[in-house]
This record gives C-alpha cells, sequence and structure tokens, in this order.
C-alpha cells in the first residue's frame, strides 16, 4: 500500500519542496491558524489559513486540516503552491527562503523521502508540529510605517484617523474601535485553557520557538511560558527564536533566556538612524543598539540576526544600515504589502539609479537579490508612488514627521 502510495506521488523534481506543512503550525496575532506566517493571500484565503482557531481547536485538528492535507500533497507532487510565492520570488531572485532555511534546519527530521513514507493517501500525517510559530496577541509599543492594527496595537488611533473609520478588519471579522482599545477579545485567544492543554500534550515534542509579535518581549504570557518549559526540563532542547524590535529587554527574559539550547534574535531594524526612528516610530536608535550589545554580553549562547525589511522608504539609504552591523548575519525581506511602499512602484529611472547604487556597493552580493527585483520589475507600470507621497504627507500630519527632510532622495525622486 504504501509502495504504491510513493509511486502515485513522486514528482520529477523534489526541488520544491517544502518541510514546514509536515513539522511547522503557526498562529495569527488573532489565534488563527495557518501553515507558515509568509503565506500571501491568493486564491488559498486570507494568508494561508487552516479554518480554524488555536482558542478552540486541536493540534491534530489544526495539523491535518483539509487546507494542510492539500498542501502536504502539492509539495509531494513538486507543485510550486502560488501562497508560497514569498518564497518562490524570493528564491527567483537569488535570495535564501524561509523554505531553504527550514529545509536545511530539518533536514535530521524530514526531507522528500521521509515525507513520501509517512504521509498517508489524504495527505494527513502522525507527525506533530516540532517548530511554533507562536503571535501572542497585537500588543505592540511601536506603530511603524508599514504595519497595521492586525498586528501592533499602537496603530489603532492612527488607522482611524489615515481611513476616517471606526473599525479595521482581520481573518473577515470587523473589529470597532471602543475608547482607546477595540471592542473585540481575538487578541487574547492565547488566554484559552484550551491551547494550553494542548501545548502541554506536545511539550515533548517542541524543538523550536518563534515568537512573533504584536511585540513579544512585551507579553507576560510568553514569559510564563518560557518559564514552564524550564520547570518542565525541556528548554535545553529547544531553540528560541524571536522577531522583536529590541525596545525592551527585561533581566526577566535574560535569566531565562540563558535555560535554552540557542537563542536566535531577529531583530527588526529597516535603516540606520533616524530613518530607522521615522519607519519604526517611535522607536530611538540608540536604544536599539545598546540594547543588542547588553543581550550578546549577557547570553552566551544568542545569535543575532538583523532582520531588514526593504521598501520604498529605505531603497536609498539602508546601506548605512548594513555598514553598522557589517559583522552581523542580515537577512533582507522584500515588502510586498502595503503595495504602495513596495520598491517596484518607484519610477523607472529610481529603480535604475538604486541598481547602480547597489551594483557599486561593497554589499552587492548581499542585494544581488535585491537588484534582480529591481531589474525583473523595472517596466512596472503601477506607478503607485503618487499614494505612497499622499500616504506619507497625511501620516505626518499625525505624528509631527517629516518624511522630505528624513528621506531626501526619496522626496526629490518622487516629486521630481
Amino acid at each position: 500500500m504504501i509502495q504504491s502510495f510513493q509511486i502515485g506521488f513522486r514528482a520529477m523534481d523534489n526541488n520544491s519542496f517544502c518541510s514546514i506543512p509536515w513539522i511547522h503550525s503557526a498562529t495569527k496575532t488573532n489565534g488563527a491558524s495557518r501553515v507558515c506566517c509568509l503565506m500571501s493571500n491568493y486564491d488559498a484565503g486570507d494568508g494561508g489559513q487552516t479554518g480554524h482557531n488555536f482558542k478552540n481547536n486541536t493540534i491534530e485538528e489544526i495539523h491535518n486540516s483539509e487546507y494542510t492535507r492539500n498542501l502536504r500533497k502539492k509539495f509531494l507532487k513538486g507543485y510550486k503552491p502560488i501562497e508560497c510565492n514569498t518564497c518562490w520570488v524570493k528564491e527567483k531572485n537569488g535570495g535564501q527562503s524561509r523554505r531553504m532555511f527550514t529545509n536545511k534546519m530539518y533536514k535530521h527530521l524530514i526531507d522528500y523521502e521521509k515525507a513520501l513514507k509517512i504521509t498517508k493517501e489524504d495527505g494527513s500525517t502522525e507527525q506533530m508540529p516540532v517548530y511554533w510559530d507562536l503571535r501572542f496577541g497585537n500588543l505592540c509599543n511601536l506603530k511603524c510605517v508599514m504595519c497595521g492594527p492586525q498586528s501592533s496595537s499602537m496603530w489603532y488611533k492612527d488607522w482611524a484617523h489615515m481611513y476616517d473609520t471606526d473599525h479595521f478588519e482581520d481573518s473577515g471579522e470587523k473589529i470597532f474601535f471602543k475608547d482607546k482599545g477595540v471592542d473585540s477579545n481575538v487578541y487574547d485567544w492565547y488566554t484559552s485553557n484550551n491551547f494550553w492543554e494542548q501545548m502541554e500534550k506536545n511539550i515533548d515534542q517542541l524543538e523550536h520557538i518563534y515568537l512573533v509579535g504584536g511585540e513579544p518581549m512585551l507579553i507576560e504570557q510568553h514569559y510564563v511560558f518560557l518559564q514552564k518549559l524550564i520547570d518542565k526540563g525541556v528548554s535545553k532542547n529547544v531553540t528560541l527564536e524571536y522577531d522583536t524590535n529590541i525596545t525592551n529587554v527585561h533581566q526577566r527574559a535574560i535569566e531565562q533566556w540563558s535555560k535554552f539550547k540557542t537563542l536566535m534574535l531577529r531583530v527588526s531594524i529597516d535603516d540606520y538612524g533616524e530613518q530607522n526612528d521615522y519607519i519604526r516610530f517611535p522607536s530611538k536608535w540608540y536604544k536599539l543598539d545598546e540594547n543588542i550589545q547588553r543581550i550578546k554580553k549577557l547570553v552566551p549562547n544568542t545569535k543575532v540576526e538583523i532582520s531588514i525589511t526593504w521598501q520604498m522608504l529605505n531603497a536609498y539609504t539602508f546601506l548605512n544600515l548594513l555598514d553598522h552591523f557589517k559583522d552581523y548575519y542580515i537577512n533582507i525581506r522584500i515588502l510586498s504589502a502595503p503595495e504602495i511602499f513596495d520598491p517596484k512602484q518607484l519610477p523607472k529611472q529610481a529603480k535604475l539609479e538604486l541598481i547602480d547604487m547597489y551594483n557599486g556597493s561593497v554589499y552587492k552580493d548581499k542585494i544581488k537579490h535585491l537588484v534582480s527585483y529591481l531589474t525583473n520589475n523595472l517596466n512596472n507600470n503601477q506607478l503607485m508612488y503618487k499614494e505612497s507621497a499622499d500616504f506619507l504627507n497625511k501620516l505626518d500630519g499625525l505624528r509631527g514627521t517629516d518624511w522630505s527632510k528624513t528621506f531626501k532622495q526619496l522626496y526629490k525622486t518622487i516629486n521630481s
């Protein structure tokens, strides 16, 4: 039976295989389940969601949902699912994708051949997640220009003013603003007893916890969770990975981190100095740098990665950031949403200027995927940069910032 199944699903080319649907599980900030955080909003629905929520559903229900089972079958047949376009685009442009990163990290546990053997004909598997992407709500202390209320509670007031609205939408649900917050408790999903009972059942299988926000350092339950792993004696087997704005680092965290196998800090910094403070408003550059140095000194098992979201705003200036962190591993993500800040929306002349600038940089090998992206989109005819300018002008009116002075070259390019 297994033999015939393998023959039926064997692909001519398995280079598109991704291990994530077998060993990974991810939440949105509202507890909605999705297979991977990078899945795009194509015909798979809202970001590759399974139609389940960790507040109410079991891990088994989520991990073997109809959506996840179908996705596994696509990978076993050698397909490249359209909802995984973020990885396909990055790889096409010469970058290292999360698919490639995860396949390498978990090759000891799962690969294409092993997936064939452990996957049933309907796409289900008894292999439960060992790698978790957990987002304990949207509480955050920053309101980054490219973000929104789904990922940052700090965006509530600005969102209402920017769009003259009394609500926003998340996973198809309208969430209305109320006083200083919202009228919904969807972002408190992680207080559900069901979720913690489910995690308790699977705690011995955990190998990798990826904590994202909001800002995870602000979430009390996140510290409770880490302590539970320590008390259960499993923390020594677990790699902790964060996406963090690094603005707040509590002594409590530093003490807990030392009990884990490895600490991976993916620090979200998009530019140098005042440019970063504008994009990741209202962060303070000096504090970010100070916190990175402090952690490296106090937690010896730390791997620090600088995570840059490359976009229209920092396109002319982020090379200064590469200079500052030249001794660190740097991951550069290409922004795709909101579309008004996608660099492909820049005028053609601006793209040509950036291509020349990047090709002449000492970092040209690190940013060749950005050059490819600009080249591939050189003749993009949407040209939404006027909308970008209107948005930034309106935002400056709310925040007392001035993008024309902070990003002089970009302002000149758009308004020439």
